[in-house]
C-alpha cells in the first residue's frame, strides 16, 4: 500500500509531508499494531456483511474522493533492498596531517572558513576547543609570548565568532580552563559541527584566544582544535536516538599506518541499534 495513503501536508511541521502512522511501543499491549488514521478512510471504505449469527465478512473498496493512484490489489513484487539499513559513519583520518600513533580527523565547524580543517579527538574530554584567529600564547617554556601558530603550540588559528549567526555568538567565557594538556582562556560559542555528511549537530565550542600551557602537543602540530568525544560529550547525541538511547550508526574510526604497509587499521564503536 503506498505510504502516501497515510500522508498529508502538516501545518505543525511547516507544511512538510508527514506520514500519519501510530508509533509502536513494544512495552504497551495497546501499541502492538499499527492504527490507521483518517487518511486511510479518505481513500478506502469498508463494507461489512453479516453472515449468520457469529460471522462477518469485510471488503475494502476505493472511495470516490480517494487520493490519486489509490489501489487495492494483490500484485507480487520482487523483494528489493531494505530502506531501513542503518548506515555506518566512517570517520576517516586526514591523510595529509596524521602522524603514526596520533591521527587527525577531517570535520567542518561553523566559524572556521579555511578549507579542509582537521582536528584531534580526545575520548577523555566532554567539550571541544578551537583556536581563534587572534589566539596568543602567554610565553611557554623558553618561548616568548606570540601567535598560537608559532612554537611551541603550532596551532591553526582558524576560528572566528564573527562568522557565526548573531544568536550563536558569545554564550559565555572561560578562564584558565584545562583541556587535555592545554590551559586556555577565551569565549564559548554555539556552532555546527559536521563529520562529512553523516552527522551534523549544534554543539558548544570553547574558542581559545589565550594559551598559557601546552603539556600535550609541545612543539607539535596543534591542528585546528580538539573535539571532545568523552562519555558525556554532546557530539555522541547526533549518533544516538534521543528516545530509545540506541545508536543510529555504527561508528568506525579508520586510519592508514606506515607500519602495516598501507592497510587500514579501524576501531569500531558499538553497533547500529545497540544501546
Amino acid at each position: 500500500m503506498p505510504l502516501a495513503t497515510f500522508a498529508a501536508n502538516y501545518d505543525g511541521e511547516n507544511g512538510a509531508c508527514v506520514v500519519f502512522v501510530e508509533y509502536l511501543q513494544e512495552l504497551y499491549t495497546d501499541s502492538q499494531s499499527i492504527i490507521l488514521g483518517g487518511m486511510f478512510f479518505q481513500s478506502f471504505y469498508a463494507q461489512y456483511t453479516q453472515l449468520g449469527v457469529n460471522a462477518v465478512t469485510v471488503a475494502l473498496y476505493v472511495n470516490l474522493n480517494a487520493l490519486p493512484n489509490t489501489y487495492i490489489g494483490a500484485i507480487d513484487y520482487s523483494e528489493g533492498e531494505t530502506v531501513f539499513n542503518v548506515p555506518i559513519a566512517h570517520l576517516q583520518t586526514d591523510s595529509l596531517t596524521e602522524r603514526n600513533g596520533l591521527p587527525t580527523f577531517a570535520a567542518t565547524l561553523s566559524g572556521i572558513t579555511d578549507s579542509s580543517p582537521y582536528f584531534y579527538l580526545d575520548f577523555g574530554a566532554d567539550h571541544s576547543i578551537v583556536w581563534t584567529t587572534d589566539c596568543q600564547t602567554t610565553g611557554i617554556g623558553q618561548y616568548t609570548p606570540g601567535d598560537c601558530s608559532a612554537e611551541p603550540t603550532l596551532m591553526n588559528m582558524g576560528f572566528s565568532g564573527d562568522a557565526l549567526p548573531e544568536n550563536a555568538r558569545d554564550v559565555g567565557t572561560f578562564s584558565q580552563a584545562r583541556f587535555g594538556g592545554y590551559i586556555v582562556s577565551g569565549t564559548q560559542y554555539t556552532s555546527e559541527l559536521c563529520f562529512g555528511t553523516y552527522n551534523c549537530k549544534f554543539v558548544n565550542v570553547y574558542a581559545a584566544n589565550q594559551v598559557s600551557a601546552d603539556n600535550w602537543l609541545y612543539d607539535y602540530d596543534g591542528a585546528y582544535g580538539i573535539l571532545g568525544m568523552g562519555p558525556h560529550s554532546y557530539i555522541w547525541e547526533g549518533f544516538v536516538d534521543p528516545d530509545t538511547r540506541k545508536a543510529y550508526y555504527s561508528i568506525e574510526l579508520g586510519r592508514v599506518s606506515f607500519y602495516n604497509n598501507g592497510k587500514a587499521s579501524n576501531i569500531t564503536f558499538g553497533d547500529a541499534s545497540s544501546a
